[in-house]
């Protein structure tokens, strides 16, 4: 949970409006930046 909060920032609130919307683009910043 912290590291999304850290990770995603404001994309957590996404989290709850729109589940696989926001997980998408979480993992992808999580991606970028394990680059």
């Amino acid at each position: 949970s912290l590291l999304l909060g850290t990770v995603a920032g404001d994309d957590t609130i996404l989290l709850i409006i729109k589940p696989r919307e926001a997980v998408d683009q979480v993992m992808e910043r999580i991606d970028e930046m394990l680059r």
